[in-house]
């Protein structure tokens, strides 16, 4: 008989374990993200039930700066201990004071009101960059800068006059490389590219991102995001690039004239951490040391469009030994020298970008093509019954 109450016990533990569940795991209202600025997050989550009529009635949170101790259930840098309430959005963190750039880890534990009991998978964060300090002396860094008269902020609308002139300009593309001579454990870029920007590591984009960072009033402050590139990183020769536009932060002349705005030449500033097997760290920033060039992309407008030449496409410029493989070719040298870039200045605050990014969700493949002349040819791509993109090419 004891026997038999025993198993019964144990099979409705079991049962009720699998009745309830915990799951969407957020900070800051993100799953998993990077760059958090709050030194106070707050966690959310949802409990999952097959029974009716389920509340929470307890949590507990764990939060350690080691995944292993927190599969051994040890929080040691916050243990919120069994809290009795049915709050799960909005649990502000209460621990120990949050160090830049670290990554943690988290969990919850949760009871509910038929007895059953449940634990989450383990979810992560990194935090920001929280002080100016934070980015280790790097700088910001361009192609070039126009002079303070050809700087127009806030952006006025003019009516369609030609009166603010065409204002031609760079759309640059910058590069570093760099050696990396020991195993790594992680690696984290920090990154702000105006207006926008794309990052590459060894020749390949990093994440999915679109047109990051988010528009901000520039004059004031701007948003910087956060990659993990440890994947992306090998040891020995790595080179990093990155490719910038204009977005609102530069709104050129030309085809479009409603509206301008200009508060500088694109810019950029990074801080990489990589940290080793062995404990060590290592940061790369932006300075002195980067060099520069024009893209293929020789029009930009938020507003106008884009036009991209092909033909001045340097292939493999974010990739080791770029420059030296370049130089086998005297002549291609000379007409495609690499600068040294520009310190500059941009926006006094920095604030990590916690709004969900903007993403390519859809492509549109070519319906039919025109040939106008010997080296205009029109590309029309349909995106709905009643609309359509038309892209003009020019072969030169």
């Amino acid at each position: 008989m004891r026997l038999l109450i025993i198993a019964i016990f144990v099979l409705q533990n079991i049962t009720g374990s699998a009745q309830l569940s915990v799951s969407h795991l957020k900070i800051e209202s993100r799953t998993n993200p990077l760059g958090v600025d709050n030194t106070k997050p707050r966690f959310s989550w949802q409990l999952e039930s097959s029974q009716n009529n389920v509340l929470q009635t307890a949590y507990q949170v764990l939060v350690s700066d080691d995944e292993n101790l927190l599969k051994k259930n040890i929080g040691n840098i916050w243990g919120s201990k069994k809290v009795i309430a049915n709050t799960s959005i909005q649990i502000e963190y209460k621990g120990k004071q949050l160090a830049s750039t670290k990554k943690y880890f988290w969990k919850v534990k949760v009871w509910d009101n038929k007895g059953n009991i449940a634990e989450s998978d383990i979810a992560y964060w990194r935090m920001g960059l929280l002080t100016r300090q934070d980015w280790r002396n790097a700088k910001w860094i361009g192609y070039d800068e126009p002079v303070d008269s050809l700087r127009i902020f806030p952006h006025v609308h003019q009516n369609g006059k030609k009166s603010w002139g065409t204002r031609r300009n760079v759309l640059p593309l910058m590069r570093k490389e760099f050696e990396v001579k020991k195993e790594i454990k992680s690696a984290a870029a920090y990154i702000c590219g105006l207006g926008h920007f794309e990052l590459y590591m060894n020749g390949k984009k990093i994440g999915d991102h679109f047109l990051d960072p988010g528009w901000t009033d520039y004059a004031k402050h701007a948003q910087y995001v956060i990659f993990d590139i440890t994947k992306d990183l090998q040891q020995g020769k790595n080179a990093v690039g990155v490719m910038l536009g204009n977005g609102f932060y530069y709104i050129p002349g030309q085809r479009y004239r409603k509206m301008t705005g200009a508060y500088g030449h694109p810019k950029m500033i990074m801080r990489t951490i990589i940290e080793y097997s062995d404990g060590s760290i290592e940061n790369l920033i932006s300075d002195e040391s980067w060099q520069t060039f024009s893209s293929p992309i020789i029009y930009s407008s938020i507003f106008g469009g884009e036009d991209y030449d092909a033909n001045l496409e340097q292939d493999g410029w974010s990739e080791p030994d770029f420059l030296v493989n370049k130089k086998k070719n005297d002549q291609l040298l000379k007409e495609k020298e690499w600068l040294n870039v520009i310190i500059t200045k941009g926006p006094g605050q920095l604030q990590s970008q916690m709004q969900e990014p903007l993403k390519v969700m859809q492509r549109f493949n070519v319906l039919n093509k025109k040939e106008l002349k010997s080296d205009i040819t029109v590309f029309i791509c349909k995106y709905s019954v009643l609309q359509r993109i038309v892209l003009v090419c020019y072969l030169t």
